[in-house]
Parts: C-alpha cells; sequence; structure tokens
C-alpha cells in the first residue's frame, strides 16, 4: 500500500484574516458568515465577503474556477 502525503501551506499571517475571524465567532458583531479565497498566484488567503444576513447571501459569494 502506498500511502502519500500532500502538504497544505497556508500564510494566515493577514490581520483582516484574523479580524475577520473575531467578527464571526462574536455574536455582537452581527456577522454571521465569511468567505476566504486565495490572493491571486499565491498560498496567501484574503477575505473574500462576509456577511450578517443568516447565510442569505453566501450562495452568491461562490464563483466557478475560484478555490474558496
Amino acid at each position: 500500500m502506498t500511502s502519500y502525503t500532500r502538504s497544505l501551506q497556508i500564510n494566515l499571517a493577514s490581520r483582516a484574516i484574523l479580524d475577520t475571524y473575531q467578527d464571526v465567532l462574536n455574536s455582537t458583531t452581527g456577522i454571521d458568515w465569511a468567505i476566504f479565497t486565495y490572493e491571486g498566484g499565491t498560498n496567501d488567503l484574503k477575505v473574500q465577503a462576509t456577511g450578517s444576513d443568516r447565510l442569505g447571501g453566501l450562495g452568491e459569494e461562490f464563483y466557478d474556477g475560484r478555490i474558496q
């Protein structure tokens, strides 16, 4: 049996990612969800969108051909 290990290196150092994550966890901000995507051609994540509509607008933020 052959075993393959794949490494995924993601840069999570962005202040915007941390702030957005905390906003989703914090019930007083009103932010219900967040979508993150890769910065073009890098391993750096960026905030694509956030919402406060209880997942109502979440589906509108997904795009074919984009890793999210």
